[in-house]
């Protein structure tokens, strides 16, 4: 314990509290933790140089004394403090901030005082605690409205904070909804006058007055054209590149800025598939969630690090009920991979990918194999088709695989509520992939060489033969089939003299197992690198 803070309200009869400063980590997610987090006003008391000191030892821009109105908190969690955060009076000028606005010059300055920034928030770096930033933020605004009109006697309509770009990306900010206006010019004020520190920051922004949202005269060119629109959405909510990842990828030379005029690029086409505008930010950050390190990829967790967990309801909605065009979506997104990655000797390769289950309501979940556990278990079934060539790979397909009870009469009822379409009907996973190679080919967009499948496919013959006949193809098959090592003649053998005389073709020689073909060391092999 390197300082112990107390309170004490013995006229109020409430207990002494105290609230211990440490330095040993914390880490988990806020979920699990049961003790309450609090923020502790400390301006104007005995505990504000306390909180000077912290801040101007672990931020990144230390603290110096600010002019006009300032209120101060620490932040805790159960007895500890755990971080500070501060808010004072907005910038006197902001060109984005007021465009955004659209006020004329007296009531900017009539207005000015009605605007505060968050100056300062600080996590400790020892507390790695997942969504509390954007947990503290909410309650700090909550206690803005309260504390900064008692103070002041001045109602508090929005708040404003400056993000360095460089050091952060303004996630728990975008969780907290907050709107992403810009950047800065890099000139900061000194004395009468600004001086110019060349440090851009982006700049964030949060109403909390409708009652002033109303009287917004937005800058017309600014807020007009989609792909302005969709530039400032996903802006607005951050991207916590996966570094590793992106080097996987080839691209992890690209900075944030040139990430985000790609994904504005790949993103743009596919938005008029959405059922409506609203829909944008939750597909982009459902884009945004699987790109980046959130830690799982389901729309809690993506909601919990991006948009706020507010936000899940309406993001789980926009993915089961929402009507969007996903056919059409499909389609444009062949179309893009197509023009990106096309290659004379690429391959379609086809494979099933199992989703491990505990409920038994979500479409198409049943006791069957799952190939991520290696057993029957609970799961969802799919079968997705991929395209790899020189130019790189991608999925370019899928659907869901429904067995034989979920489409009979006994599961009409939960079909309804998964919203499966009536003429879906049962197809094995090798009719589905069929379909697909078929479907991908007679398109024309991807040229190629060859089919790549796994034994489940290869080893159905059927599935082979219906494959296109232009392409070659590489099929795992089972240690018990039977193949030939070379072309045998067919003919009708010649009849024994008992029973009827044979009609059907027959091979010269027999055909043997593959299992029986691997161990004969005889059999001259030859070793072939596919992939290294």
């Amino acid at each position: 314990m390197l300082y112990q803070l107390r309170e004490t309200n013995l006229s109020r009869g409430e207990a002494i509290l105290e609230y211990r400063f440490s330095k040993t980590p914390i880490e988990g997610d806020l979920g699990d933790f049961t003790e309450p987090v609090q923020l502790i006003k400390v301006d104007e008391t005995k505990w504000e140089s306390f909180w000077d000191t912290v801040v101007r030892e672990y931020h990144y821009l230390g603290y110096e004394s600010v002019i006009g109105g300032r209120l101060k908190y620490l932040i805790t969690l159960g007895a500890r403090v755990v971080g500070a955060i501060s808010f004072c009076s907005a910038a006197y000028k902001l060109g984005p901030r007021d465009k955004f606005i659209g006020w004329d010059e007296p009531t900017r300055l009539a207005t000015l005082p009605h605007l505060v920034c968050n100056n300062r928030f600080l996590i400790f770096p020892w507390i790695k605690v997942g969504n509390l930033a954007s947990h503290v933020l909410s309650l700090s605004l909550k206690r803005l409205r309260i504390d900064w009109g008692k103070q002041y006697e001045v109602e508090p309509y929005m708040v404003e904070t400056f993000v360095d770009s460089e050091m952060f990306h303004g996630t728990c900010y975008a969780a907290d909804n907050w709107i992403h206006l810009g950047e800065t010019k890099g000139f900061g004020k000194q004395g009468n006058g600004f001086v110019f520190h060349g440090r851009v920051k982006e700049i964030y922004v949060k109403i909390l007055s409708r009652r002033f949202a109303s009287t917004f005269h937005p800058d017309v060119d600014r807020l007009c054209g989609e792909r302005k629109e969709l530039l400032m959405t996903i802006k607005g909510i951050p991207l916590e590149i996966d570094e590793q990842k992106f080097e996987e990828l080839g691209i992890g030379n690209l900075g944030q800025k040139e990430i985000e005029d790609a994904l504005v690029a790949h993103l743009e086409p596919l938005f008029p598939f959405l059922p409506r505008i609203e829909a944008n930010s939750h597909f982009v950050a459902l884009v945004k969630g699987r790109l980046g390190n959130v830690r799982k990829k389901s729309i809690w967790d993506i909601c919990a690090s991006i948009v706020g967990i507010g936000e899940y309801r309406n993001v789980a909605h926009f993915m089961t009920r929402s009507p969007w065009n996903d056919i059409g979506m499909l389609d444009c997104h062949q179309k893009q991979a197509a023009e990106l990655l096309s290659d004379p000797m690429g391959m379609l390769t086809g494979d099933g990918s199992d989703f491990p289950k505990k409920g038994n309501m979500s479409a198409g979940v049943a006791r069957q194999h799952c190939g991520r556990l290696g057993k029957v278990d609970n799961c969802q079934a799919g079968v997705f088709l991929g395209y790899a060539g020189t130019n790189g790979s991608c999925l370019i397909d899928g659907e869901l695989f429904l067995n034989e009870a979920w489409c009979s009469d006994d599961f009409k009822d939960k079909r309804v509520k998964c919203r499966i379409p009536k003429e879906v009907e049962h197809r094995t996973k090798n009719q589905i992939l069929s379909e697909m190679i078929n479907k991908a080919w007679s398109s024309g967009r991807f040229k190629g060489r060859y089919v790549g499948v796994d034994g489940a496919f290869g080893h159905d013959h059927a599935f082979l033969d219906s494959l296109p006949r232009e392409l070659v193809y590489f099929a795992d098959i089972h240690s018990d089939d039977k193949v030939f090592l070379g072309r045998p003649e067919l003919s009708i053998p010649p009849y024994g003299g008992r029973g009827r005389k044979p009609t059907k073709l027959a091979p010269s020689f027999p055909p043997r197992q593959v299992k029986d073909i691997v161990a004969d060391e005889s059999v001259p092999w030859n070793d072939i690198v596919i992939k290294n």
